[in-house]
């Protein structure tokens, strides 16, 4: 069953928060570093004090979400410094070996953490808790940034160390791709069958639009999991001019544009509920003018543009369409208080 999200995290505020990362990654290594033995290293791998997400509940939370970053960002810290007092140290010849030995519990510790939090998100994909899954691209968008750094950290290691990174990467891209097609699903086999007696906004609406608004924040980090999408990728170059818009941005249009379609269809069916057909048209006219009002209040409107130019045309369209519906019966609007526009 669809469920109302709880967007208090990690919204807006949490992406503040995710500048305090580099401080306390640095802080963290300063720690760290007053412990390491000068021959053999630091040895992150029986530090679980910080995580432990196998033992909490399925939600990861705003604060759980930072613990993860910091490590991987101290993590790659600790690794730079491990490089470096090598050198004078280990002959050059053993230099990739020692430091695959060095790391390989740490990191295998990151990778780990990584799957925990991407399976406990599919957990709540499959409850439909969708709010929960936004944790995912937070995350996913910060661990992009940081690959290149990793990547040449570990250059010269074996490959089963190389791609370890990468692993983390690709689980969590598949679980915000499944999130993200999952949430289109949910929207079309709604089980909800209470309609509001007057004809006012349906719960799903408003559930969808705050869903959507949240997704403006990891535009760019949206977009490359969408670019993956054969059916995404092919739209794209549908669109006149495709080579001159913001790609991520038009994806991400794209992506808003099947939703709504969805949306629009599923409240349709619904209407069909009202055996009163003037309620039917007021319940349609209601919810196409909040999600009309609710795409240009949040900038949504400007994505779906993009890729459909005519989206608010075809919104006041359907108003139109509607308010005349509902406005045949006696002459005028039988109820004032439902209709936003009459």
């Amino acid at each position: 069953m669809f469920q109302r999200p709880k967007f208090q995290t990690p919204g807006r505020r949490a992406s503040k928060r995710l500048q305090m990362f580099e401080k306390k990654a640095n802080k963290m290594l300063q720690i760290a570093t007053q412990t390491l033995e000068h021959s053999t290293g630091f040895s992150l791998g029986t530090r679980r004090s910080a995580l432990h997400l196998e033992s909490r509940e399925d939600i990861v939370d705003e604060q759980e979400m930072e613990n993860y970053l910091v490590c991987v960002m101290a993590l790659q810290r600790l690794m730079q410094s491990e490089r470096s007092l090598m050198v004078g140290i280990v002959p050059l010849q053993h230099q990739h070996q020692v430091f695959e030995i060095v790391i390989r519990d740490a990191m295998d510790m990151v990778v780990q953490d990584g799957e925990s939090i991407a399976s406990r998100a599919k957990r709540c994909i499959n409850r439909h808790d969708f709010a929960a899954v936004l944790v995912v691209f937070p995350i996913l968008k910060h661990l992009l940034t940081m690959r290149p750094e990793f990547e040449r950290t570990v250059e010269g290691c074996d490959y089963n160390v190389r791609s370890k990174f990468a692993s983390i990467l690709n689980t969590l891209h598949g679980t915000g791709a499944k999130a993200l097609e999952d949430f289109i699903e949910s929207v079309r086999s709604d089980p909800s069958t209470q309609l509001p007696k007057d004809g006012t906004v349906h719960e799903l609406t408003s559930n969808v639009l705050v869903f959507l608004e949240q997704l403006l924040d990891y535009v760019d980090t949206i977009g490359g999991v969408l670019a993956q999408d054969p059916v995404y990728s092919n739209a794209l170059t549908l669109i006149p001019g495709h080579g001159k818009v913001d790609k991520n941005k038009a994806l991400v249009g794209i992506y808003i544009k099947k939703v709504l379609v969805q949306l629009n269809l599923t409240l349709v069916g619904k209407s069909d509920l009202y055996s009163d057909i003037y309620l039917r048209a007021v319940f349609r006219l209601n919810n196409n003018h909040y999600v009309l009002k609710a795409l240009q209040r949040a900038g949504l409107l400007d994505l779906v543009q993009l890729s459909e130019p005519d989206c608010e045309e075809s919104y006041h369209d359907m108003i139109r369409e509607n308010k005349k519906a509902y406005s045949q019966r006696c002459g005028g609007c039988f109820h004032p208080s439902a209709c936003p526009i009459l």
